[in-house]
């Protein structure tokens, strides 16, 4: 036994007998190349990995960017430069009437808030007329004749954005625009088309930002504005307000003072930049947006270690498996295989990322387009019974009108009576056609707080007529007490609307469509619901289950797009609240709509 124990070990003594040095020098050299393979794989392999991720981080935050500053000079030019314009066509401010243009003023701030302090109107002469809110009066009494805003809009008889105001701590900008006596009064002169004022709006330029830039300080460090022409630093979401790009103190060492004096020397042009600081890398993705007759150029800076340090921990790792020739091989391929299955799934990662933003800007479109276009449909089906009631409200001012005309030596008290009746008839015209043009106006819905009846009692005024023509039986059981909610309500009418037609679609003759709304609590939540019923032929089963998906339609080819409820359906998930149907064949079916009355994103 013993001998042979010895033999084995001599066995395996004389392999490493048979290897001469040479052998064992190109053993030991294929070992430390393979090692070193390996380890030129892991680093490129890491290299690559992190500028996938970079690429597919940097894109996503420029898109991110480029729609944020987007939206700033969106709704400073849609939200407060066009109601402004608007403003100044009211009748009560084209016949200088206090209390009527305040209140005209009142209803105008509830779309522009939060991004205006509030109105003002001047006499043709610049004299202060009035504003809303009265708070504002003490900083505009006088004459302001001289001003630019003024004689802008006096002179050019157009909109007039003036340079950025510093007011105190915050940032301020006027949009004016002139009035014009061009409407007939109640006392029937000719309009004069001469100047009845200016009206002014004061920009909050840092709420309008706080708005409209939230979600930059989620993907970010930090993010600021700079005016192109002048290279001041409008807004910063991290320093106080700085005049002037270059009054940076470079004795400051804070990260946010460091990187805007990296790029204090020039305007940065849109796409990505990057620098560094005390060897530390940071990326600023940089979009340029219009802000009426300004060019300004939204900044968002993050960390570049965010991007790379995952990729940096997983790949150290696999420079300290290279010390053993064994160990390299099996763990080397091992991780080799993961790290290229991984950047495989990166690039995906990435191209599906790009993919879904292109999509969802395209959805985003699409869906606007067609919710106007339903719009604009449902308005012509609304014409037909809109028409019969203006013909029905012109009808007796004008045979008051004609009455007059006969019997000029009519008596002056019976006279100043028919003339009373014609303004009430032409009153409530002009009613119908505000009420047309306000539902077919295609801007953007700002929610407020408000009654969900009177979106209710809008629509069904509206299509009244439509459902008589038709000789369907409207019922109406809206509970007086259910809360004001939070939401959009233009929409929430375009949705009831939407489910009225449909209604009235499938309804015969002598058909009967209900229409109710009454409080209930869902999950702990206080909410309203709206229900609309109707006594038609019903819904099957297979149908209820595909209903609300896109492009799919009950309606013969060419009558529908099938994009109706499945829009309704978006709306109200954005709402926070829930869009159901109930039905059985041959008895009718039920729509509900559920909206809670303070939603979370009102929060």
């Amino acid at each position: 036994m013993q001998k042979m124990e010895t033999q084995k070990k001599s066995d395996r003594s004389g392999i490493f007998q048979q290897l001469n040095a040479t052998q064992l020098s190109i053993g030991l050299l294929l070992i430390v190349v393979i090692t070193y393979g390996f380890y030129t794989l892991s680093r490129d392999l890491a290299q690559g990995l992190e500028d996938d991720l970079r690429t597919a981080f940097d894109q996503q935050n420029l898109t991110v960017v480029d729609i944020a500053s987007s939206r700033v000079g969106f709704h400073i030019d849609n939200d407060v430069a066009e109601n402004v314009r608007l403003l100044g066509q009211f009748p009560a401010m084209q016949r200088q009437e206090l209390g009527n243009g305040t209140r005209d003023m009142e209803k105008v701030n509830t779309f522009a808030a939060p991004r205006v302090d509030g109105f003002v109107l001047f006499a043709p002469n610049g004299d202060f007329f009035t504003s809303y809110p009265e708070s504002m009066r003490h900083l505009y009494q006088g004459n302001h004749a001289d001003q630019d805003f003024f004689k802008s809009a006096r002179d050019t008889a157009s909109l007039h954005f003036s340079d950025w105001i510093h007011e105190g701590n915050n940032l301020k900008m006027r949009v004016s625009s002139p009035v014009y006596n061009r409407i007939i009064d109640k006392n029937f002169p000719p309009p004069t088309n001469e100047l009845s004022g200016v009206i002014m709006a004061q920009i909050d330029f840092d709420r309008t930002i706080a708005s409209e830039l939230g979600r930059l300080q989620a993907n970010g460090l930090m993010h600021w504005i700079v005016d192109e022409d002048s290279g001041e630093v409008l807004y910063h979401s991290v320093l106080p307000r700085l005049l002037a790009a270059n009054s940076v103190d470079s004795d400051k060492t804070t990260l946010a003072k460091s990187l805007l004096r990296a790029f204090s020397s020039t305007v940065l042009a849109p796409g990505i930049h990057r620098t560094t600081i005390n060897g530390k890398g940071f990326t600023v993705a940089t979009a340029r947006s219009k802000v009426g007759p300004h060019s300004i150029t939204v900044n968002l800076a993050y960390d570049d270690s965010a991007v790379s340090g995952l990729v940096h921990e997983k790949t150290n790792r696999i420079y300290l498996l290279g010390l053993a020739f064994l160990l390299v091989v099996i763990i080397g391929a091992i991780v080799t295989l993961r790290q290229m299955a991984k950047r495989q799934s990166l690039v995906s990662e990435k191209d599906h990322l790009a993919r879904e933003l292109a999509l969802e800007e395209e959805k985003k479109k699409l869906s606007e387009q067609v919710f106007q276009l339903q719009k604009m449909e449902s308005l012509g089906e609304l014409a037909a019974g809109t028409a019969h009631e203006l013909n029905n409200a012109l009808s007796g001012p004008m045979g008051m009108l004609s009455m007059l005309q006969m019997k000029p030596d009519m008596a002056m008290e019976k006279r100043m009576g028919m003339l009373g009746k014609a303004v009430s008839g032409m009153e409530q015209a002009r009613s119908i056609v505000e009420g047309l043009l306000r539902f077919s106006k295609s801007e953007r819905n700002e929610k407020l707080l408000d009654d969900p009846n009177e979106d209710i009692r809008f629509v069904l005024n509206m299509y009244k007529t439509e459902l008589d023509h038709h000789g369907i039986r409207l019922q109406q059981h809206l509970d007086p007490e259910i809360p004001k909610i939070y939401a959009a309500h233009r929409q929430i009418q375009q949705i009831v609307l939407n489910l009225v037609a449909n209604a009235r679609y499938v309804l015969d003759q002598n058909g009967i469509l209900t229409v109710s709304s009454e409080q209930q609590r869902r999950g702990g939540v206080d909410g309203v619901l709206i229900s609309v019923r109707d006594n038609g032929p019903g819904i099957d089963m297979d149908t209820q289950k595909r209903i609300f998906e896109p492009f799919f339609s009950t309606k013969p080819t060419g009558e529908g797009t099938g994009l109706g409820l499945s829009i309704c359906y978006g709306i109200i998930q954005e709402h926070h609240g829930m869009l159901e149907v109930d039905s059985e064949p041959g008895d009718g079916a039920e729509f509900r709509i559920w909206l809670p009355v303070m939603q979370r994103a009102a929060a």
